[in-house]
Formats: C-alpha cells, sequence, structure tokens
C-alpha cells in the first residue's frame, strides 16, 4: 500500500480546517471546486492514484493545520508509519511531478533491500540579487551515482517531494525520541529544527561564542536520521516547484551551495 501525504496550510487558513479538507478531497477525486486554487499537489496525488492504485485504496493525509512545519511533518510521519504503507510520499502543495518520476521514485524506494528515503530535487526560491537559480539538495562530495546513475547519496535536501519505505519508517520511529504533539498524542523528534555547533570562535569558551548553524526542520530531518537510513537524490525525471521546472538529468550543474535552503 502506498500512503500520501500533504501540507495545506495556506487554504486552512483561509478557508478554515474543516472546510479546506473538504474542499481538497474533493479536488483530488476530480470534482469541481469554484473560487478555490488548486494546489500543485493535487496533480502529483492523482498521477500516484492513476499509477499505484484507485484514490479511494491509497492512504492520503492532508493536513490544513500546518502553521509549525516541523510539527505538521512529524504527524505526518507517524501517521505513515502507523498506516503500514510499504512507501511514504510526501509532496508539499507547491510541489508536482511527471508521471514517470513519480514511478521511478516509488519503485526505487519499493524495490530497495535497505531502509532509503529518495528526494526528488526541484527548484528553489532564490531572492532579487540571486544570480544562479540552484536546487534544493546538497550532495555528499565526493559520491558517486548508484542503482545505474539513478541515485546520488545526499547530506541534506528540502522536503517538497520525498519517498520513503517502510524500513526507513521503522528505523527512524524506533532510533529517535517522541514529543507529545498539542492533541497528547506522540511523534518522533525528527522534523524539529535546530542549531548545529561546528566548532569555537577563538578561545571565548561560551557556547554563544561557536560558530554554528541554523537548520529548518528538513535538513535537521538528516542530520538526525543519517546513522539509521540512506538519502539519496533521484538523478531522473522532472519536478515543478511553483512553475519552476527542473530536469533531474542536470540536477549535477545545478547544485546549491552550502547553506541554501529550499
Amino acid at each position: 500500500m502506498l500512503a500520501i501525504s500533504t501540507i495545506c496550510y495556506l487554504h486552512g487558513k483561509i478557508m478554515g480546517l474543516s472546510q479546506a479538507q473538504k474542499a481538497l478531497q474533493a479536488m483530488m477525486l476530480g470534482q469541481e471546486v469554484r473560487g478555490v486554487p488548486k494546489p500543485r499537489c493535487v496533480d502529483t496525488i492523482q498521477r500516484l492514484g492513476d499509477l499505484f492504485g484507485d484514490l479511494e485504496q491509497l492512504a492520503i493525509r492532508v493536513e490544513t493545520n500546518g502553521s509549525s512545519l516541523g510539527k505538521a511533518r512529524a504527524r505526518a510521519l507517524q501517521w505513515a508509519h502507523e498506516s503500514k504503507a510499504d512507501v511514504w510520499v510526501t509532496v508539499d502543495d507547491d510541489v508536482c511531478a511527471s508521471p514517470g518520476t513519480l514511478q521511478t521514485l516509488v519503485r526505487l524506494c519499493r524495490e530497495a533491500g535497505e531502509p532509503r528515503v529518495i528526494v526528488a530535487p526541484y527548484a528553489i526560491r532564490v531572492g532579487e540579487n540571486a544570480t544562479q537559480a540552484g536546487v534544493s539538495v546538497h550532495p555528499i562530495p565526493g559520491a558517486q551515482p548508484v542503482e545505474h546513475g539513478l541515485l546520488l547519496p545526499i547530506k541534506r535536501a528540502g522536503f517538497g517531494l520525498v519517498a520513503m519505505n517502510r524500513a526507513a519508517l521503522e528505523a527512524i520511529v524506533t532510533d529517535r525520541p517522541t514529543c507529545k504533539d498539542d492533541d497528547g498524542s506522540r511523534i518522533p523528534l525528527v522534523f524539529n529544527c535546530h542549531v548545529k555547533f561546528l566548532g569555537r570562535l577563538g578561545d571565548v569558551p561560551p557556547e554563544s561564542n561557536m560558530e554554528s548553524e541554523w537548520l529548518g526542520e528538513d535538513f535537521s530531518f538528516f542530520e538526525q536520521t543519517r546513522a539509521s537510513v540512506f538519502h539519496y537524490a533521484l538523478l531522473r525525471g522532472e519536478t515543478d516547484h511553483a512553475g519552476a521546472l527542473v530536469d533531474l538529468a542536470d540536477v549535477a550543474k545545478l547544485f546549491a551551495p552550502d547553506g541554501v535552503c529550499g
């Protein structure tokens, strides 16, 4: 079984949580909802339904209360683990991919004999003064592609379109501590933002004087699960992030510098 989740915070904020849920579910079933913009993730979820079974037969979670992105992602991961699905696909509301890309993404997770997380790279948003666009993945220096050139080992990535297999879900949930969510349930501490200390500045001992790096919820996931699972970027297919297209075969030419977040 395939578990699919998405976070549509903007719809929940504008329409209210329950109305947004109804509208988004109707869109996924192909119904017209007037006056409500269709997020790109609907196309992705519909394509996954076409490829791997009717939408009504898949496990689908739509989060409309995602103001705390780390919490929303942790809830979805816990839900996917409890669903017993063999592959979990999570997609942000403004990301979509071609059917062939999605098929390869799921297949490479499903057939793996290791706990595997695969990211489909996508174009990152850049500021007005940026001279070159980038993509959402940071490779391991010197790493070579595997799986006949389809996958590249990575250090970290944005979490806009990601798949992981059952072995990865089990490893992550088993190895990580949990915290109490707003409703009293327990969710894994794996998307919590944290500061990574890299070394001291001069000879001043207090931690506040140490060189450090802020890790958002997506980069934090990779930092905290590196010992438990294998992380890869997909190198074949196409993705669309808010209208910016990326041919994944060109990803090696577009790697973002360290510190740039999608």
